[in-house]
């Protein structure tokens, strides 16, 4: 029975593996999204959808769109290969409506921001699948504690290519806030259920913590910028 959990193991690691290669090929320019994005927003000029003069913003929505589903489906990818679709979702929707809220890491290049994302979800599941023996309502009390300690005093965290307004800062730090102390709370009821994908929640909500000082500590240095 050893040996077959460590081939089954293995085999895992491999996929892994394929999947995080597949991904190195994609940063590294070989999935020409660029290209993409021009060829969608020339169909919207030669539909007279969208103005001549308003093609490079709506070039680099279109990117940023691309981008991020190409990103999720990464994510819901890795989960299927992993065998646990659900901790995908469950990671795409806490980590992006928290960090609508409360801001983060903003990375100078597209595909670091990828590969954070993939890091970030690999590191949550491995979280919860090796404290799965002794994660408890007590321990989840704890993450849901730190999380908010840390991120109380500096969100929301800006991009640097998009600066917020005083009263736009001052109302996402009143949402972030009740965002995390919402997310920490459910992680700690479902925790007290029995159900696992409340250390999902918990340990995700630390990763936006994380990343969120990362993303302070950047900005200090001089900010960086999406490409």
């Amino acid at each position: 029975m050893t040996k077959i959990t460590l081939v089954m193991t293995l085999l895992l690691k491999c996929k892994i593996l394929s999947v995080i290669m597949q991904i190195k090929r994609y940063c590294e320019g070989r999935v020409q999204m660029k290209s993409l994005s021009e060829k969608i927003t020339d169909f919207y000029l030669q539909k007279n959808i969208i103005k001549s003069d308003m093609k490079n913003i709506y070039e680099y929505g279109v990117s940023l769109i691309i981008n991020d589903i190409v990103m999720f489906a990464m994510i819901l990818l890795l989960s299927l290969i992993i065998g646990n679709v659900l901790y995908g979702i469950i990671f795409l929707f806490t980590f992006c409506t928290a960090r609508v809220y409360c801001g983060g890491f903003h990375a100078k290049k597209a595909w670091i921001c990828k590969c954070t994302m993939i890091l970030t979800y690999l590191s949550v599941y491995l979280s919860v699948k090796f404290t799965a023996a002794y994660y408890t309502m007590f321990l989840g009390v704890i993450i849901g504690i730190i999380s908010l300690l840390v991120l109380i005093p500096i969100i929301p965290i800006e991009n640097p290519n998009k600066r917020l307004s005083k009263d736009t800062k001052e109302k996402n730090k009143k949402r972030g806030i009740i965002v995390t102390f919402l997310y920490c709370a459910a992680a700690v009821i479902l925790t007290c259920f029995g159900i696992r994908e409340g250390a999902v929640i918990s340990f995700t909500m630390l990763s936006v913590a994380i990343l969120a000082i990362v993303g302070k500590i950047n900005n200090e240095k001089g900010g960086m910028s999406h490409e």
